[in-house]
Protein backbone atom coordinates (compact mmCIF):
# COMPACT_ATOMS: atom_id res chain seq x y z
CA UNK A 1 0.00 0.00 0.00
CA UNK A 2 1.44 3.48 -0.70
CA UNK A 3 -0.08 6.90 0.70
CA UNK A 4 0.38 9.89 -1.33
CA UNK A 5 3.48 7.90 -3.28
CA UNK A 6 5.11 6.46 -0.14
CA UNK A 7 4.63 3.13 0.76
CA UNK A 8 3.13 2.38 4.39
CA UNK A 9 5.43 0.16 6.56
CA UNK A 10 3.85 1.66 9.94
CA UNK A 11 0.72 0.02 11.26
CA UNK A 12 -2.20 2.17 11.97
CA UNK A 13 -1.16 5.00 9.59
CA UNK A 14 -3.99 7.51 9.15
CA UNK A 15 -5.00 9.11 6.17
CA UNK A 16 -7.86 11.26 4.55
CA UNK A 17 -9.66 9.47 1.82
CA UNK A 18 -10.98 13.13 0.64
CA UNK A 19 -7.09 14.83 0.28
CA UNK A 20 -4.94 11.64 0.30
CA UNK A 21 -3.96 8.99 -2.72
CA UNK A 22 -4.10 5.64 -1.37
CA UNK A 23 -2.67 2.75 -3.47
CA UNK A 24 -3.42 -0.46 -2.87
CA UNK A 25 -0.96 -2.87 -5.19
CA UNK A 26 -0.56 0.18 -7.04
CA UNK A 27 -4.49 0.98 -8.11
CA UNK A 28 -5.75 4.08 -6.44
CA UNK A 29 -8.99 3.38 -4.33
CA UNK A 30 -11.74 4.65 -5.52
CA UNK A 31 -13.13 8.00 -3.84
CA UNK A 32 -16.64 7.44 -1.98
CA UNK A 33 -19.66 9.30 -4.54
CA UNK A 34 -21.08 12.55 -3.28
CA UNK A 35 -24.62 12.08 -2.52
CA UNK A 36 -26.87 15.57 -2.95
CA UNK A 37 -30.38 15.82 -1.82
CA UNK A 38 -33.00 18.25 -3.25
CA UNK A 39 -36.24 19.61 -2.38
CA UNK A 40 -38.17 20.57 -5.42
CA UNK A 41 -41.47 22.16 -5.31
CA UNK A 42 -43.28 20.68 -8.10
CA UNK A 43 -45.48 23.23 -9.55
CA UNK A 44 -48.71 21.83 -11.75
CA UNK A 45 -48.10 20.68 -15.30
CA UNK A 46 -45.16 18.50 -14.84
CA UNK A 47 -44.91 14.47 -13.88
CA UNK A 48 -42.56 13.42 -11.44
CA UNK A 49 -40.24 11.44 -13.46
CA UNK A 50 -37.19 10.60 -15.70
CA UNK A 51 -39.44 10.94 -18.80
CA UNK A 52 -42.57 10.34 -20.04
CA UNK A 53 -43.92 8.41 -22.69
CA UNK A 54 -46.84 10.91 -23.16
CA UNK A 55 -44.36 14.00 -23.61
CA UNK A 56 -45.51 15.70 -20.49
CA UNK A 57 -42.71 18.16 -19.14
CA UNK A 58 -41.20 16.14 -16.70
CA UNK A 59 -39.12 17.68 -13.05
CA UNK A 60 -36.09 16.79 -15.10
CA UNK A 61 -36.25 20.42 -17.08
CA UNK A 62 -36.27 22.10 -13.79
CA UNK A 63 -33.38 20.17 -12.67
CA UNK A 64 -31.45 20.89 -16.06
CA UNK A 65 -29.15 23.09 -14.83
CA UNK A 66 -27.69 20.56 -11.73
CA UNK A 67 -24.91 18.53 -13.54
CA UNK A 68 -24.68 15.36 -11.12
CA UNK A 69 -27.54 12.36 -12.32
CA UNK A 70 -30.74 12.96 -10.55
CA UNK A 71 -33.06 10.77 -9.70
CA UNK A 72 -36.74 11.60 -8.95
CA UNK A 73 -38.62 9.76 -5.93
CA UNK A 74 -41.26 11.57 -5.12
CA UNK A 75 -44.60 10.67 -6.68
CA UNK A 76 -46.90 13.72 -7.03
CA UNK A 77 -49.25 13.65 -10.36
CA UNK A 78 -49.66 16.03 -13.34
CA UNK A 79 -52.34 18.22 -11.39
CA UNK A 80 -50.80 18.37 -8.44
CA UNK A 81 -48.06 20.65 -6.76
CA UNK A 82 -45.80 20.61 -3.52
CA UNK A 83 -42.59 19.09 -2.67
CA UNK A 84 -41.18 16.14 -3.98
Amino acid sequence: MTLNGKVVVEQGTKADPERDVICIDGAPLKRQERLLYFLLHKPKGYVTTVSDPQGRPTVMELMKKCLERVYPVGRLDYASEGCC
